[in-house]
């Protein structure tokens, strides 16, 4: 499965997911590639983050959701869209998987 996710730093693509991996899987591969600390990142349905993939009832069960949760508890199929919302000036040293060697 490929799941987009939009940030504001751009929108990419997230392969190799399958329909029982956890949201703790997702959030791990984008604190690798795109650098966001695991412990910042806020996944939406929607830009505006009111559409949460999950609804955590306080902030200290966030790591046991995320680690039962799978995405497809959560419906997410082939090519859907996510949000990822994290604080300004949190979102690491990794905002492009490509970065052109030669920028010059």
């Amino acid at each position: 499965m490929i799941l987009r996710v939009r940030s504001s730093r751009g929108t990419w693509r997230v392969s190799g997911l399958a329909a029982g991996d956890s949201v703790a899987s997702l959030k791990a591969r984008v604190a690798l590639e795109r650098g966001v600390p695991v412990v910042d990142q806020f996944l939406a349905r929607d830009p505006a983050g009111k559409k949460t993939l999950v609804a955590y009832p306080t902030p200290s069960v966030i790591a046991a959701l995320d680690a039962d949760i799978t995405l497809g508890d959560l419906g997410l199929s082939n090519g859907d869209l996510i949000y990822l919302i994290f604080p300004e000036g949190r979102d690491g040293p990794n905002p492009s998987p490509n970065p052109d060697p030669n920028p010059n």
